[in-house]
Order: C-alpha cells, then sequence, then structure tokens
C-alpha cells in the first residue's frame, strides 16, 4: 500500500500506473481493483519470478521511460518521477538510473549500493550496476537489450547481466544519490527463503558469467560465488540445496553458451573503473 501511495501523490502526471501481480494468494487484487481503479492491474495466472513480472510490465508500458519500484519501497520525493524524466530527457545515452536505497530509518542500505566496493557518493556517477529495488530504465534500449533474462527466474543476477547488455550497445548508467527510496526489511529469512536464496545463487552466478563474461571471470566467479554459497548452505544447513543448484546450473550451461557474447573490451574496462561486476 505504501509504494501505491508514493507513486499516486508523484507531481508528474502524465505517466501509466502499472501492476504486475504475480499470483499473489491474498487480497492484493481486490484491494488495487478498489483503491486505485487508474491503476493498470495485470495479475498472472503463475508466478513468473522477477525477471519476468518486470518484463510483462515493462512490455506493457507505452512510455519511453519506464520508473521500477518494488512493492516494499516507496518514494520518499514526490518530485521523483519527474526528476527521473529529466535525467533522460538531458541524456539520449541514458540507459539506466539506479537510486540510492534507504532503510526504514533512513540510512543508506550498503549492501544495495549497485557497487561491487559498496562505496557512498554524494554526487551522480556512472556506473556499471544498477539495484532492482529501485531503477529506471529507457524502454528502447531495455528491449534492443534484450530485457531481463528469464532463465534467472524466480531472481538472483538479472540486474548485472542486463547491466552487462546495456552497457556493451553503448548505453550509460547513472548511479544518483539525490532520488531516494525508502525500503522496508521484510521478516527474518525463514528455512524456505535461506533454501531459495542460495539454490538461486548457485544456480545462477557461472550462467551470468558465461553468458557475458571474459574467460578469467567465468573461471573466477564460478568458483568463488559456488565457494561463498556453500560457507553459506553450511551455516545455514541448506547443503541439499546447494547440490541442487550445482546440478541444474551445470545441466544448463551447454544452453548458455549457446547464446554466450562476451562484452567488449571498452565494457570490460567499464566495469573495472566503475566496480561493476567482474569479479565476485
Amino acid at each position: 500500500m505504501r509504494c501505491l501511495q508514493s507513486v499516486a501523490a508523484q507531481d508528474y502526471k502524465k505517466m501509466e500506473l502499472i501492476v504486475v501481480d504475480n499470483a499473489s494468494t491474498d487480497d492484493t487484487v481486490q484491494m488495487i481493483q478498489s483503491n486505485y481503479p487508474s491503476v493498470i492491474l495485470l495479475p498472472q495466472s503463475t508466478n513468473t519470478g522477477v525477471p519476468g513480472g518486470r518484463n510483462i510490465g515493462i512490455g506493457r508500458a507505452k512510455g519511453e521511460i519506464c520508473v521500477c519500484l518494488d512493492d516494499d519501497a516507496e518514494f520518499i520525493d514526490n518530485a521523483s518521477i519527474r526528476k527521473c524524466v529529466d535525467y533522460f530527457n538531458k541524456d539520449r545515452k541514458l540507459g539506466c538510473l539506479a537510486m540510492r536505497v534507504l532503510d526504514e530509518n533512513n540510512r543508506i542500505v550498503t549492501k544495495l549500493i549497485p557497487r561491487r566496493d559498496r562505496k557512498i557518493f554524494d554526487e551522480d556517477r556512472p556506473g556499471a550496476l544498477f539495484s532492482g529495488t529501485a531503477f529506471a530504465v529507457r524502454h528502447s534500449a531495455f528491449t534492443e537489450a534484450g530485457e531481463f533474462w528469464q532463465d534467472l527466474s524466480p531472481y538472483f543476477g538479472e540486474e548485472p547481466d542486463l547491466s552487462y547488455r546495456l552497457l556493451d550497445r553503448g548505453y550509460t548508467i547513472l548511479q544518483t544519490p539525490h532520488l531516494s527510496v525508502r525500503h522496508y526489511q521484510p521478516p527474518a529469512e525463514g528455512k524456505p527463503n535461506k533454501s531459495r536464496r542460495i539454490y538461486c545463487g548457485t544456480r545462477n552466478a557461472p550462467w551470468i558469467a558465461l553468458r557475458n563474461l571474459p574467460w578469467y571471470s567465468v573461471i573466477g566467479l564460478t568458483i568463488l560465488s559456488w565457494g561463498y554459497f556453500f560457507l553459506v548452505a553450511v551455516r545455514d544447513w541448506q547443503l541439499p540445496a546447494y547440490f541442487s543448484a550445482i546440478v541444474a546450473s551445470i545441466r544448463h550451461m551447454p544452453a548458455v553458451w549457446h547464446i554466450r557474447k562476451p562484452i567488449s573490451k571498452h565494457t570490460e574496462a567499464l566495469l573495472w573503473r566503475y566496480s561493476g561486476l567482474i569479479l565476485f
């Protein structure tokens, strides 16, 4: 509800408000229909995962600037969308705008800073990553780059994968501290969520590297990510999920190999310069 309220309060009125309901089992659809009749509601019969849900919403949008916000986040500033549009109007090569994410106490959520080094800046900076919690993307650039990769469903790694393809096509990614959202911390992860996170991370990390990155990164990211998630799996008593993910990852690698298109040397240099994800 906070999310929709913050969007409805924006001072930029020339917009569509699209909600993708990924097969929710509560009263979300009824609540939106009752309280926000102008919303374009796209209920799904099955859960399409984070990449699929975002693709459906952006694909339905008619506008060139698509602002995406997770359902557990809200805009702090009622001028946020207008400011997003201004950024894109000023730079025709801007492909993606990454916003700052704060917690419910207005502290920067460092784990969601879209840099491998998690460094905090107080001015706009070119970047190589964005957080899916809150971002804006140019519709034509999103389509040209091939949208979010749905093989990564339900989630994990869809943002860096898209970032590689945007940068490789000559678009820029801008990280700004001047647009912030408040992200409400979900309840502590239970066993099913821990298992899913370990499974998705272990399975997806090698795919993202194999599809996009030079061989030293494919080998390095695979070894380091599998080592990291092994330690997490041991800590959380989730070794069955971990080993199941290893098997799933290896089985799908031939299919990923067929769509492999490594980034250019220029894009590789941008990842190093802007602390992008080229090593874990």
